[in-house]
């Protein structure tokens, strides 16, 4: 509760929207329903901000088109991205797809890029500690 709750920020609405994990297997294909439309109207409408919270951000020619849109503006907004770095991905194939385009990302798009990275087991120091603890 103390690490989650207490730290929360008021807002007045939450969209959750998701589509299925392997909706690009043949036998969900059927049930599969495209987030697309609707992600993409939330983006291009955004005024202050875009969260991405993706283990791998990959972009369709039509998402790079709407980023490029936002950057475009006269006071465009942030663009924050949390994904798995190297260290935590579970799906390195995906990964090397997803940091082929992190330059482009960063640099034309104007993305801000936070990777997860968990603490190495074996690491010499004690990485947690040398953080400070935020609550």
């Amino acid at each position: 509760r103390d690490a989650f709750v207490t730290p929360a920020m008021p807002v007045q609405r939450v969209l959750y929207v998701a589509d299925l994990p392997q909706k690009h297997r043949k036998e969900h294909a059927a049930k599969a329903v495209s987030t697309a439309p609707e992600l993409d109207g939330l983006i291009a409408g955004a005024q202050q901000e875009v969260l991405l919270q993706t283990p791998y951000l990959v972009l369709s020619d039509e998402a790079q088109a709407i980023f490029r849109a936002l950057r475009q503006r006269p006071q465009p907004p942030r663009i924050v991205v949390s994904t798995n770095s190297l260290a935590a991905t579970d799906n390195p194939i995906v990964y090397a797809l997803s940091y082929k385009f992190k330059r482009r990302n960063m640099r034309e798009l104007g993305f801000n890029v936070y990777e997860f990275k968990p603490f190495p087991l074996n690491a010499p120091v004690e990485y947690a500690n040398l953080v400070p603890d935020p609550l």
